[in-house]
């Protein structure tokens, strides 16, 4: 439709921008904030945009990011809808993306019900299950013995006080691998020690977003409003393994939050792998020394 509408007013298009499968109610899309990095760039005058809810449905986001476009000198026109540039013509398209935002938001609402309904069922509501469960025709998990033994292993050897590059070496090594097929690193392994279903409880809702507009999940915020069930689940470990473990999770983060460096490139420095850069620091002969490493050579040990 964009392309028969450029032709049709003989605009010729210089790149086009597609986000697929991605929605509108955030702008973290990589092909969005091409296209606005783009426009600041001088490569186009004219975005043309399938509907107006294709371009955001926030508010917030529309307002900011055409402001840019403007500033840019772009102008954008929508192919379904016809906007006129008048005061009339802008009520109209401020009109038509609060009710964007709004069905976005009032579906997303609708969802969250049934899928909060499933959860006090103890149904499985979607995505991968655990490692060590599988999903039975009535979406409720029952145990993977063969993946369950991994679990134990991984629960039993940490309660131990194995650290976790103990653990990985003896799971890699063995050529265990998670749900997803991958090698086992640091971060699917403190995933696995941190879920309760592994002792019988099933929790839902257990993150919030980082903010409200993105939808991004936030996993070091509990939300006040999740579900917990227990014995919702069957139990893959026992009590007492559970919380050994978790006690010792508990005096890892009261250590690490004990630190004392500050690493301000945190967030900032990737290695030539993609992965993030990591502080870290090492004391030899009564001195510290600080820098930074790759995350993924460090969970991975490759």
């Amino acid at each position: 439709a964009c392309r028969e509408y450029c032709k049709r007013n003989k605009y010729v298009i210089v790149k086009e921008f597609t986000d697929e499968a991605q929605t509108g109610r955030n702008d973290d899309r990589l092909a969005f904030q091409e296209m606005i990095r783009a426009a600041q760039d001088g490569l186009f005058d004219v975005l043309v945009v399938h509907k107006i809810n294709r371009f955001s449905r926030s508010r917030y986001d529309d307002a900011y990011y055409k402001r840019i476009l403007k500033n840019a000198g772009v102008s954008i026109e929508f192919v379904e809808q016809k906007i006129e540039n008048s005061p009339e013509g802008r009520l109209m398209e401020g009109v038509l993306v609060s009710l964007a935002q709004y069905e976005s938001e009032n579906l997303a609402a609708e969802v969250l019900k049934g899928m909060n309904e499933n959860a006090y069922q103890c149904v499985h509501n979607g995505g991968i299950p655990p490692l060590g469960y599988d999903v039975r025709p009535d979406r409720r998990l029952v145990v993977n013995e063969r993946e369950a033994a991994v679990v134990r292993t991984i629960f039993r050897m940490r309660a131990a006080g194995r650290a976790y590059g103990e653990i990985l070496a003896v799971l890699n090594e063995a050529g265990h691998r998670t749900k997803l097929g991958a090698r086992f690193g640091k971060n699917s392994l403190h995933d696995i020690l941190a879920n309760e279903k592994y002792r019988g409880v099933y929790v839902f809702g257990k993150v919030k977003s980082a903010n409200g507009r993105s939808g991004k999940r936030n996993s070091h915020k509990v939300s006040a409003d999740r579900i917990v069930v227990p014995g919702g689940v069957p139990a893959i470990v026992d009590d007492e393994t559970w919380f050994a473990v978790q006690d010792r999770r508990k005096k890892k983060e009261n250590g690490r939050n004990s630190a004392k460096e500050t690493y301000l490139l945190s967030g900032l420095l990737k290695c030539r792998c993609g992965a993030a850069m990591i502080g870290s620091s090492v004391t030899s002969r009564g001195n510290t020394y600080v820098y930074y490493r790759c995350d993924r050579q460090q969970r991975t040990k490759e």
